[in-house]
């Protein structure tokens, strides 16, 4: 039965083509969001690279697996990623999705990346997770930049 090598979520990566190796760049651990009033064509686009690297075993290659794959939410809302189905044809398989604006971030807490498998002709879920800490802060208001010496517009 497969196995869960790792999971993880970075700003960027990139996969060798001669040797499949695997680089991930700016690594995501926590996510600082602020609540705003810009229109959505103002926010800033975000994206994440999320990468489920799985390992065969012997009797898994040539066999045709499926994945889900989610993000669960601090209110634990799920939000489905991508799905689709798979053949082993060496030791490791990578699952990758590139998510352009990141996820929609509902609140502060803890966001779940969850990429699961199993083999098509039956077999249970194999599931690994990926956490990373949400914390939102707050924009100071007019008042508190004159305290600090800043500016606002008027």
């Amino acid at each position: 039965m497969a196995l869960p090598s790792y999971i993880l979520c970075s700003q960027s990566g990139v996969e060798d083509r001669t040797t499949g190796f695997l680089s991930h760049f700016h690594v995501i651990e926590k996510i600082r969001f602020s609540r705003t009033t810009l229109p959505a064509s103002q926010v800033p686009m975000s994206q994440m690279w999320l990468c489920a690297v799985w390992l065969a075993e012997e009797q898994d290659i040539g066999k045709e697996f499926e994945f889900e794959t989610r993000a669960f939410m601090p209110d634990e809302s799920a939000l489905e990623i991508g799905n689709g189905t798979f053949i082993f044809s060496s030791s490791t398989q990578h699952i990758t999705f590139l998510l352009f604006g990141g996820v929609p971030i509902n609140g502060p807490g803890m966001l779940r990346l969850r990429c699961q498998i199993r083999c098509v002709a039956g077999g249970e879920w194999i599931s690994q997770e990926y956490k990373i800490i949400v914390e939102e802060f707050g924009v100071p208001s007019p008042a508190h930049l004159d305290e600090q010496g800043g500016s606002h517009a008027k």
